[in-house]
Order: structure tokens, then C-alpha cells, then sequence
């Protein structure tokens, strides 16, 4: 088996979409795969290291082409990249081709990579392409519009989907028409592609309302981190800190909007430094602007991280991770990180991540959120056995649904579907035009 890994990001870098795709060539190529990587070049400072993967051929357009930022979301340069990508994409098909080494399958990493594909191959026969959808663009879309703009993003409701405030002033008119985009986006990428990758429930249920192939949900895959922490460091790392072991909770991730970090509040008897000298409430972020004062609540400390080494430090001597994000769809790699580690995190969502309350983690739920966070930290920094508990039950999770050979053999047996239904789709339409 040939794959082709298709990220419409540059590569490689430590925010989630990134390590998303890592894991999943590395646990591939574990499982036998040939694995080969397509993504936006990177540009100097902006790439980082990724040891462990040089083995793995990684293609790139013309480095110019790349965007200078690696935020998420929209930008002005990214249809340059993305066209740009495209090309490349067509490229090493046709070559691949030539060469008698043809691909098996690509799978595209979120709906700008698909896009791009299907760009590439618009009539003439492709590998069959897999759509790995890394959020719904409906739900996230909206994050993105300046904040004076985002009053009344749509909550995910289980069952009866997305709801929506009512409302007919401008912000809601924004927001409603940036979902309506998202989701006109979605449908259009499930449609067209052979297969589908769904890593959350509500991914999953929408996707394959309108899909027109085979799919599933299968977690993003993650290391044994246990086995790459050293005791040593995370001391280390603590002290360089200013942190307690466990005396914190930590949010570890970007700062960008979707992440609903205005969710966070430190609880208000943990906020008075000459009571608790070393910070209880920590956001840890590659992003230097953490650091900027009046960024965070009070009560609440940033952190600066250079690696991922470092930030999983942080994370391993955590008393729990906070993931307050409520933007469905996407699989936040902070989780995976936390269930890895036995760490237990604090959410607001449950079944979306296949998470239960009391057991793997520990669920915020009331009419309001940062309220919810705020309860459910001062409860996790209080009860050692409760943290304990949720702990070992967060790593079982990891144990029964990420752990990178549990993921590779899904994909597996997932693609290798998509790659039979593509195939048999395509000798009909021969014996049709036939």
C-alpha cells in the first residue's frame, strides 16, 4: 500500500492539525504503510524540528508559495497556497504514475487539502481520495469574525444538531451567513470525495448525512507519552516555571478563538497570590503573546513554552488539563495529550470525545460555562483521589481508543473500503461510457 498524506498547512509545525497528521504517517508506517507527505512549504523560523519523522518523504510546492502565518483560520494568502498545492498534488500523481509506483489512496487533511484535491483531478481518473475532516467548518467558521461579531455562535445540541440564537441585527446576520458557508463547504467536500475520516461524534453525524462514500470515526493516534517525559524534567521544567506538581491545572494549546479561552476563570479563593504563591490556574502557549498582561483573567498565569517537549512537561505534572473549547467537530490533540499522560481533563463536552463524566473526566455542565470551569477546578484542585481516579480512567480511554497501533489498523481497514468502493464506482462509469 502507497499513500499520500495531503495537508493544506505547512508542516511541520506543534499546532494540532500538524501533529494530527505526524502521528497519523507515523502509526502507518508502523503498521506497514509506505507513507509520503504533501504540504504548504515552511518558511525559516516558522518550521520546527520533528525528529523521528525524517524518514518519511515529504513533498512541498515552491516555499514562496507558502503563507507566512501559521494561525488557523482564513487568509488572504492561502488561495495562493492552496492552488499552489494543487499543482504540486497533480504533479507527483502523474508522476507516481509514470513510475509504475502508483498511490493507493490520499488522504486530504481538512477541507482546504480536499478542495485542493479534487481541484487537481477534475475529470480524469485519481487514487481514490479520503477526506480526514479535522473540525466542521460550520461550527468553527464563525470563531473567526472579529469579536465584535461573535456574540451568538451556534451550540451543538446532540441529537437535534446546531442551535442558533434567534436574532436579525448585523452580528447575528454575520454569523448565520459564515456558518451557512461553512457548512455549504462541508457538504460540498463529503460529496465529492471517495471516503470520509470523521474524529468526533457530531463530525460523524453530519458527514455522513451527506456523504457520498464510505467512512468513520476514528480518534487521532498519540504516543505513549508516559514513555518520552522524563521524572527529571517535568521537575525541571516545574521549577524554571515557578509551578507546584500538581498543584496547577493547565490549558496547553493556541490562543485562537475557537478555543474559547474567555470560558476560563480562576476560582476566585485561588486568585490571591500571597495565599498561593505558585499559580493554580495556568495557560501554557507556543505563542509568545501569552505573555502579553491584561491577555488573561486574573488569577489566571501565561506561560511561554519553546517545544513540545517542554509543554508536555507542563502537562505531565498538571493536576488536570482544561479543554474549553465548544466549537464541534474537531479532536483538540491538548486531549489526546491529557489522555496519554493520565491526566484528567475538564470539558464541556462528553460524547463528542467519547469522554464520561465522573470516570475520564471531569465534565463542567450549568446554564453557564465559565462558571462550570470555575467549580470544576476549584473540585479537581481540592479531592487528590478524585484527580487520581480520573486519571486512570483518562489513560485506560487513551489505551482503548489512540494508542497509534488501535488507530493505524481502523485507518486501515477504513481506507482499504474507500479504495474498493472507488475502484468498482470507477469500472462501472468505463462500462457505461464503454
Amino acid at each position: 500500500m502507497r499513500w499520500l498524506l495531503v495537508g493544506a498547512f505547512p508542516y511541520p509545525h506543534h499546532q494540532g492539525s500538524q501533529v494530527y497528521l505526524r502521528e497519523q504517517a507515523r502509526a502507518l508506517r508502523a503498521a506497514g504503510v509506505e507513507v509520503e507527505l504533501l504540504t504548504y512549504g515552511s518558511r525559516g523560523a516558522q518550521e520546527s524540528a520533528d525528529p523521528g519523522a525524517e524518514s518519511i518523504p515529504h513533498h512541498h510546492p515552491p516555499r514562496w508559495t507558502a503563507p507566512r502565518s501559521v494561525a488557523s483560520g482564513p487568509a488572504l494568502a492561502k488561495p495562493v497556497a492552496d492552488l499552489a498545492l494543487s499543482m504540486t498534488l497533480r504533479r507527483l500523481v502523474a508522476s507516481s504514475v509514470r513510475q509504475e509506483r502508483a498511490y493507493d489512496a490520499v488522504l486530504t487533511h481538512n477541507a482546504e487539502a480536499a478542495l485542493a484535491a479534487l481541484l487537481a483531478f477534475p475529470r480524469q481518473p485519481r487514487p481514490a481520495l479520503v477526506y480526514c475532516a479535522h473540525t466542521l467548518l460550520q461550527a468553527e467558521l464563525p470563531h473567526y469574525l472579529p469579536p465584535r461579531w461573535r456574540s451568538k455562535l451556534p451550540i451543538y445540541k446532540g441529537n437535534i444538531g446546531f442551535e442558533r440564537p434567534t436574532g436579525a441585527n448585523l452580528t447575528d446576520l454575520a454569523e448565520r451567513a459564515t456558518a451557512r458557508i461553512g457548512r455549504s463547504l462541508d457538504r460540498f467536500v463529503v460529496r465529492h470525495t471517495d471516503g470520509w475520516l470523521a474524529l468526533t461524534q457530531s463530525a460523524e453525524r453530519v458527514i455522513r448525512h451527506d456523504a457520498g462514500g464510505p467512512g468513520g470515526r476514528i480518534g487521532p493516534p498519540m504516543p505513549d507519552l508516559r514513555t518520552l517525559v522524563r521524572q527529571e524534567e517535568i521537575q525541571s521544567t516545574l521549577q524554571r516555571h515557578g509551578l507546584e506538581r500538581r498543584g496547577y491545572v493547565l490549558y496547553s494549546g493556541n490562543l485562537d478563538g475557537y478555543q474559547s479561552l474567555d470560558q476560563l476563570r480562576a476560582p476566585a479563593h485561588l486568585a490571591t497570590p500571597s495565599r498561593f504563591p505558585a499559580p493554580r490556574v495556568v495557560v501554557a502557549s507556543h505563542d509568545p503573546a501569552v505573555r502579553r498582561p491584561g491577555l488573561l483573567p486574573a488569577g489566571i498565569a501565561g506561560r511561554w513554552v519553546r517545544d513540545d517537549q517542554e509543554m508536555r512537561a507542563l502537562l505531565a505534572g498538571a493536576r488536570a488539563s482544561l479543554v474549553p473549547r465548544t466549537a464541534p467537530g474537531g479532536y483538540p490533540i491538548k486531549l489526546a495529550n491529557s489522555l496519554a499522560l493520565g491526566v484528567p481533563p475538564i470539558t464541556l463536552l462528553a460524547e463528542e470525545w467519547a469522554l464520561t463524566h465522573g470516570v475520564s473526566a471531569w465534565i463542567a455542565s450549568g446554564p453557564e460555562p465559565t462558571i462550570a470551569i470555575e467549580q470544576a477546578v476549584a473540585r479537581l484542585l481540592a479531592d487528590d483521589d478524585l484527580a487520581v481516579k480520573l486519571g486512570q480512567g483518562a489513560r485506560i480511554l487513551y489505551e482503548r481508543s489512540l494508542a497509534p497501533s488501535h488507530v493505524a489498523q481502523k485507518t486501515i481497514t477504513l481506507v482499504e473500503e474507500v479504495i474498493s468502493a472507488s475502484r468498482l464506482a470507477a469500472d462501472r462509469t468505463v462500462e457505461i461510457g464503454g
